[in-house]
Formats: structure tokens, sequence, C-alpha cells
């Protein structure tokens, strides 16, 4: 039986494919299967994934067509009872595919998610190497870590920076029963819809403090954070925006849940939102410089106005001093 399938959008990052599927592939366990989907390499991957003899690997090749569609070409293709992704520039931590492995055999529920600890791992200018906890966990409410599904939800509709997807597993029947897949053509914030999507349906989470993967910020000029410092990312975060309150809106509809929770679940999402807005602005701004960054919003009504009223919305809910002082900054910038 395949307990897991992990799956692997690569894009031109051939470089760090051996060290990603070399952290795999140590483990001597055979009840797991990797799928690596190469998204239009032009960097030598497909030769790489050609000559990988492992019989636990299976390799797609296609055009560009961005991360979401490689990883639902995955989930299409996954045969593990449970899934997790991979990004090809990162890899799992000294033993962690074995403890992961061993975790999954004894923790998940039918139906649920399940999510363990990640770190950060930057490379200094001399070549040494520092970690540091990713704070992307999800807050238990049990002692033994069990989740409500209902928590979950809360959770993630205020916290746009836990919504990534690799250092979670899901259910692959859910998956497929609910056709919940990455939405495609979109860049930046697929994880987090892709995740609310899937905490609406699950039945619980579990949490576990168990370092497994290691994530390397921005170490490949193809990560996602690199491809998207320009200003065309504010409009995404609008799409982003929309659809996200369309996925809470449908959840507290099909649970019939209160037109007063309903509203906190949307201020929780206008309160995550509005911090990433004010993220992306100051790495934008870092990039550049603030006269051209403010012409560009100045020049763009739709941000302006959305921006505008996520202020005097956290403004009149007494949002928390760090949320409304992000706030009122974007405000004063002239949004």
């Amino acid at each position: 039986m395949c307990l897991l399938s992990i799956i692997i959008p690569n894009f031109n990052n051939g470089k760090f494919l051996p060290r990603c599927l070399n952290s795999i592939l140590i483990s001597g366990r055979k009840d797991f299967e990797v799928i690596v989907i190469d998204d239009g390499s032009t960097d030598g991957s497909t030769s790489y994934l050609s000559g990988v003899a492992d019989e636990r690997t299976s390799c797609f090749f296609q055009e560009n067509k961005g991360v979401s569609a490689a990883r639902n070409v995955g989930i299409e293709n996954a045969k593990g009872k449970y899934v997790t992704f991979c990004d090809s520039d990162d890899y799992y931590d000294e033993g962690g595919i074995d403890r992961l492995l061993g975790l999954l055999e004894t923790h998940v529920p039918d139906r649920g998610l399940f999510v363990f600890d990640a770190c950060i791992e930057e490379t200094r200018v001399d070549g040494t190497k520092t970690r540091k906890k990713w704070g992307q966990g999800l807050p238990g409410t049990r002692s033994d870590g069990h989740i409500d599904c209902g928590a979950v939800v809360k959770f993630l509709c205020g916290n746009s920076t836990a919504n990534s997807a690799i250092n979670k597993v899901y259910d692959n029947t859910l998956l497929n029963a609910e056709g919940i897949r990455f939405p495609e053509g979109i860049t930046i914030g697929e994880d987090g819809i892709f995740n609310l999507e899937y905490a609406a349906k699950c039945s619980e989470a579990i949490a576990v403090q168990d370092m497994i993967y290691v994530f390397c910020r921005a170490e490949s000029e193809f990560s996602s954070f690199n491809l998207n410092v320009n200003p065309g990312v504010l409009k995404k975060l609008v799409e982003i925006s929309k659809i996200r309150e369309g996925v809470v809106k449908k959840y507290c509809k099909e649970n019939g849940l209160d037109k007063k929770y309903a509203e906190r679940l949307h201020f929780l999402l206008k309160e995550s939102d509005m911090s990433s807005y004010y993220y992306w602005v100051k790495e934008l701004n870092k990039k550049y410089g603030a006269t051209k960054l403010r012409n560009y919003m100045r020049d763009n009504s739709e941000i302006r106005k959305i921006v505008r009223r996520y202020f005097w919305v956290l403004r009149g809910h007494f949002s928390s001093p760090k949320r409304l002082a992000q706030a009122a900054i974007l405000f004063l910038w002239g949004i």
C-alpha cells in the first residue's frame, strides 16, 4: 500500500533537485511515492529527472503552466492514501521522511489535515547556514494536538502567512471526493485558497511539533517570492481576496453558521488581507522606491478603494493595534 504521495513541482531548479530528491529517497521505506512535475524547465532539469532510476519516483513533463497546474497533475496521479507537497528548491530534514511516515501511521483521522513543523534555512555571505523555526503551525486547542475544523477555518482566515501547503498532509480521498484543487492562473496565495477550501471540508486537524521540512527562503531566483516582487502583485491580492471571501461565504452557508459568526470570519479575512498588502508594499518599496510605488498605487483605483475600506472596517471593529497601525500607514501613503 502507498501511504504517502510527495508531489514536487519544478521549474528551472535543476541545481537544487538532487538535494531535494536525495533528502527523500535516502529513506529505505517503500510505502511512499515521489511525483515530480517539470513545468517546462529549460535549465537541464529534464535531463536530470530522466536519469532518476528509483522505482518510487515518477516524472511528468509539461509546458509551462504554473505551480498550481503542476501540483494538480500530481494530485491526479497520486496513489497514496495521503498527499503532501514539497518545493524543488527545499528539502526534508535528516530522517524527516521516516518520521513523517511514522506519524501518519498513527495520527491522522479520515478527512483530516495533518500539520508538522518546518524551519527557515538561510545561507550567509560566507556560506554558513542558519536555521530558525518557521511560524506556520496551527495552534492546538487540546493537549493531544487535535483541532476542530471550524477552528482551523477561523485560523486560516486570519493568518495569511500560515497558508503554505509544504508543511501539511492531506487526505487524498477527500481531495478527489470534493474536487479540491489549486486555482490555476494564480501565482501568489494559491496555497491559502487551497487550504481554506480543504479546511472547510475536513473533519479536524492535528498539529505536531516535529521539525520535518527545511524551507530555503528565496534561495532560488524562481521562488514565488522573487517572481512576485513587482507592482502587479497588488492586483493579484485583490483577486485572491475575492476568491477567499467566496470560499468563506459558501462554508458559512453550507454549515448554517449564524450571521454574527460569519461576520467574524469575514472580518478576519480583511485583517489578513490588509496585512498581506502591507507586507508586499514594504517589499515593493525596497525594490522600486517610494515614488514609483506610490504613483502606481494612486493610479489603481480598485486597490486604493479596497485598502481604504480595510482601514475603516478595522478601525470600526477595534482591530489589534498592530493591524490597525499597518492599515493607517497604507492609508497615509495615499492609497
